[in-house]
């Protein structure tokens, strides 16, 4: 119990935190193409930074951190699916995203 609770909130976990990098790295591979289509498009900036913070923190960062830019990643990704035309979607590249973010929240939730 404790030990879970301080991979969320104190020291962190690497095995579970590479979980992070394939789906980012996908989106931020998707994003790269999207954004030779539309150059300094702001969303798509903005995204692509946040998957650049994310995978520039240490693996050993607490899971409650990454969480938080996942979280945030996600709410900025779907603003982006509101207004995308189906040639421009990145719903794939959000799957493998939302289920780590399930994933952590189960995590988070046997903590308390």
């Amino acid at each position: 119990f404790d030990s879970q609770r301080d991979i969320f909130y104190t020291s962190g976990d690497a095995s579970e935190a590479r979980l992070l990098l394939p789906p980012i790295s996908a989106l931020a591979s998707r994003l790269a193409e999207l954004l030779s289509e539309f150059p300094e498009h702001s969303i798509l900036e903005q995204l692509q930074g946040l998957c650049q913070r994310l995978m520039s923190l240490p693996l050993d960062s607490p899971l409650a951190k990454l969480l938080t830019g996942l979280e945030l990643l996600h709410r900025k990704a779907l603003e982006w699916e509101s207004y995308a035309a189906k040639h421009v979607s990145i719903l794939s590249q959000l799957d493998g995203v939302e289920r780590l973010i399930m994933r952590w929240h189960r995590l988070l939730v046997h903590t308390w």
